[in-house]
């Protein structure tokens, strides 16, 4: 292949047509069309005038069309114009000179529009053009450079473009020379993946009827700043709110009326935010916050929040034109100063929130050393009830009822007993209510 060396700088890539030409096979017309070769994706694309554009293959060396600059010019552009990409395509000094139909549909710009003038002038911010490409020229001349080197040209990267309607996109190009001074890209635009990442990610961490953060958000949070204290002083709080009787109002109501009022106790949750790092829905009719701050001033948040929260909680939610009232159960935790967990602390504010709903709900509960002695015993309990039931320790005692008039007995009553191999007979106020609470009775 020989390229025109007259004195006019350094050799220039040689134009499309000379780029994929070669010796016509023997027994071709000459002058006569050849199919061209396919041509390929972007990130294989060789440079235009390069060795791997005009290597031999195994069938023998590529055909030499003979169309003339302007035919194969035309075909190139025909080509790109059918891509599933945006194509763009500049000369050295900037100016646009090919602009397919995915570049309209992508960026808003009409070709009319955009051929003829500079890029920076419509989809590429000057100063943002500078301090990534630097200049245009010199991309050229690097990128040529490459070709002759026979190393691949094309570049890779993420582009930051501007659409017809002002807002940023974002696109990924891959840029490369197309002979003639020119180089060109195939840009594909991000945003819509990243838009779609981004909805997924907010289904997956978010509860999708109040839109708050829901319990797989609020746990790694939880874990993260519990982790954090191990290294950094502070404290964490946990507190877990429950509704009182709602289910009555979802059976009374509705679901749709009884999903209403959640959305609108959300609301109320978050205009009582006192700081909270985060506040979430648990599931259900529950809800937590997230609290992080030095050991004094997390009493004073936490309290702040919940005194608001019992407050909000209070007034009526109107519904289709009745009041609906609610009151809440709320368990709070706090790290210690000893080794800590996200699911002890999570679990501890269960804990405290069942003992504050049995003593009539409305009301808040602070775990502590009591509370954990009790859970502690109550978990153990309920995991010896299961094997009192195989090792055949619960007995039955038959209690007389007799005649107050007669003193004679007119039946018996059942009473059942456990004796326990290490701490003899236990009290049925004891075993009893875990028994029916963890549904072995």
């Amino acid at each position: 292949m020989v390229a025109d060396t007259t004195e006019r700088g350094p050799v220039p890539i040689p134009s499309l047509p000379s780029a994929l030409s070669g010796p016509s096979p023997a027994g071709a017309p000459a002058g006569g069309d050849v199919p061209a070769a396919p041509v390929r994706g972007p990130r294989s694309v060789p440079a235009l005038g390069s060795e791997a554009s005009t290597g031999d293959r195994p069938d023998g060396p590529i055909p030499s069309p003979t169309l003339g600059e302007d035919g194969w010019r035309h075909r190139f552009e025909q080509v790109v114009e059918l891509a599933r990409d945006a194509f763009v395509e500049v000369d050295g000094e900037g100016v646009v000179t090919v602009w397919n139909r995915r570049a309209e549909e992508i960026l808003g710009w009409g070709r009319d529009e955009v051929i003829g003038h500079r890029i920076t002038e419509r989809v590429l911010d000057l100063d943002y053009a500078r301090a990534t490409f630097g200049d245009i020229a010199a991309v050229v001349r690097d990128l040529d450079e490459t070709a002759r080197a026979g190393a691949d040209p094309g570049v890779t990267r993420e582009i930051e473009l501007v659409h017809r309607e002002g807002h940023p996109l974002t696109a990924s190009g891959v840029i490369f020379p197309t002979g003639g001074g020119r180089i060109g890209g195939f840009v594909h635009d991000l945003s819509a993946e990243r838009a779609a990442d981004e909805a997924l990610a907010r289904a997956y961490l978010n509860d999708p009827l109040t839109g708050l953060p829901n319990r797989a958000l609020f746990s790694y949070r939880l874990a993260y700043a519990v982790a954090r204290t191990r290294t950094t002083p502070g404290s964490v709080a946990v507190t877990l709110l429950d509704l009182d009787r709602f289910k009555a109002i979802n059976d009374s109501l509705g679901h749709e009326v009884g999903d209403r009022i959640l959305v609108a106790v959300a609301r109320r949750l978050a205009e009582a935010d006192a700081g909270a790092e985060l506040i979430a829905r648990f599931g259900g009719d529950e809800f937590l916050a997230l609290f992080e701050a030095a050991p004094d001033d997390l009493d004073a948040m936490v309290g702040t929040f919940v005194r608001r929260v019992l407050g909000a909680l209070a007034l009526p939610f109107e519904v289709d034109g009745s009041e609906v009232f609610l009151t809440a159960s709320i368990g709070v935790s706090y790290t210690t100063g000893g080794p800590n967990e996200a699911t002890t602390l999570l679990s501890n504010a269960e804990a405290a929130m069942y003992r504050a709903k049995q003593r009539g709900g409305s009301s808040v509960e602070t775990f502590g050393e009591s509370m954990r002695v009790e859970v502690l015993d109550r978990m153990t309990t309920e995991h010896s009830l299961h094997r009192a039931i195989e090792r055949s320790e619960l007995m039955l005692y038959y209690q007389p009822v007799v005649d107050i008039v007669t003193a004679e007995p007119v039946g018996v009553e059942a009473l059942i007993r456990w004796q326990h191999p290490e701490q003899g007979l236990v009290a049925p106020y004891r075993f009893i209510p875990v028994a029916e609470e963890s549904g072995l009775i």
